[in-house]
């Protein structure tokens, strides 16, 4: 509701300022960890540019168990089977497959994201790596993006649909 102007506005305190600089707010979380059993490990394929950091981050955070990725969880053999889950990008040219490892997998979470986003944002994340910039800084110039669409679309489009029916 709009504030009259008899009422009195509402200042930020220093300890309000403090809670907003927290990135979990009042949120405790615990170390993640390998397990000390085998666990029925999870594939988390994600097409490059859909959350799959994220995504990692959040099971890592909701289970307490570490995450590997592809590549280390192929060639460590103490990774495998003590981790929750696996990120892969595979079909996609990024990713390594884990077939060879198929009887250590019970399953998938399968981030999808609408390729309108998907694209773009891992032509941010390329932008920001060849310029040797922090992940998720900053955006490439438009002028950059479009010329990369225009000539790239079609195949990311394809790859992006290569990926959904192979998961």
């Amino acid at each position: 509701r709009a504030l009259s102007n008899n009422e009195e506005k509402y200042v930020a305190t220093a300890e309000d300022v403090k809670a907003l600089q927290h990135p979990y707010g009042d949120c405790e979380i615990p170390p993640h960890r390998f397990a000390n059993h085998e666990l029925g490990t999870l594939y988390q394929p994600a097409f490059p540019g859909s959350g799959s950091r994220m995504t990692y981050e959040l099971v890592q955070a909701l289970t307490g168990y570490t995450i590997s990725n592809d590549h280390n969880y192929a060639v460590d053999p103490n990774v495998r089977r003590k981790v929750v889950s696996v990120k892969t990008h595979y079909p996609n040219r990024n990713g390594i497959s884990l077939e060879d490892f198929d009887e250590d997998f019970h399953g998938a979470i399968l981030v999808i994201r609408n390729p309108i986003k998907a694209i773009p944002s891992f032509y941010n994340f390329w932008y920001e790596r060849l310029n040797h910039l922090e992940n998720h800084s900053v955006r490439a110039p438009k002028e950059e993006w479009i010329a990369y669409r225009d000539a790239n679309l079609e195949e990311q489009l394809r790859s992006w649909r290569w990926h959904m029916d192979y998961w």
